[in-house]
């Protein structure tokens, strides 16, 4: 048996067939303090080393895809809320933290719900990554301002992409500690999803739902090629069945 941390070998006959020469008990084993994090889960994959099989990628994706959508009609009925129109940087700060919230605290819920395990934490680093490109060409293309806009846009661009960084972090410890092993192969994808985010810079100055709709579009198809590069490498590596 074996962890991140240790390797034990169980020894399962009798003391008189094999002397216990420097064995200890397993009431001798030290003991740390465990923690259960079963519950950010709702319902552990039975197999956690397994790596996922077609079925469950398409229920994740389709996860990541409904809630981009209720992120999306959230951010869209803001406006109408608050009375007033909201500014482009304003309505992707909403979308991605609506998005962000949705992609940690639903997958646990619906998964008891559907009673199987539902992984909706990609969706999340997707936003947070989606929102860290647009602030960088958004600072780029505010590069001829100058003056405290100038300084305020840049420093919001070092500020998503540090946000983004640290999620990445505490994704790659939250999955290690629960033996989610196959699922760090979310943080390879983004690659394919970044020439659709930065096209999303065009639509940096306008304002109006057809440019939103537009956004959300570009949106949906940045995570399809997010999602579906991350599908190929498991694929690739692990050879992947449907059930």
């Amino acid at each position: 048996m074996r962890n991140h941390g240790r390797a034990v070998c169980l020894f399962v006959g009798t003391p008189q067939t094999h002397p216990p020469e420097n064995w200890m008990t397993a009431a001798e084993v030290p003991q740390g303090q465990v923690r259960d994090y079963a519950l950010l889960l709702g319902v552990e994959p039975e197999y956690a080393m397994d790596p996922p099989t077609y079925r469950w990628l398409w229920r994740w994706y389709a996860c990541g895809v409904a809630i981009l959508s209720i992120a999306g009609l959230i951010t869209s009925t803001l406006s109408l809320v608050i009375k007033r129109r909201i500014t482009v940087d304003q309505y992707r700060i909403v979308f991605v933290s609506v998005t962000v919230i949705l992609g940690i605290v639903s997958g646990a819920p619906i998964s008891i719900v559907v009673g199987d395990f539902l992984f909706t934490w990609p969706v999340a680093l997707f936003a947070l990554f989606a929102l860290a490109i647009q602030q960088s060409e958004l600072g780029r293309f505010a590069g001829s301002e100058l003056g405290d806009s100038f300084q305020r846009t840049r420093r919001t661009s070092k500020l998503s992409f540090a946000i983004f960084l640290l999620a990445c972090v505490a994704y790659f410890v939250a999955c290690r500690q629960m033996s989610l092993v196959t699922e760090w192969s979310f943080l390879w994808g983004f690659w394919a999803a970044a020439p659709v985010l930065v096209a999303t810079r065009y639509w940096q100055n306008r304002n109006g739902w057809r440019s939103r709709l537009t956004e959300w579009l570009m949106m949906q198809i940045a995570f399809g090629l997010y999602f579906g590069s991350t599908a190929w490498l498991l694929d690739y590596r692990y050879d992947l069945v449907w059930s």
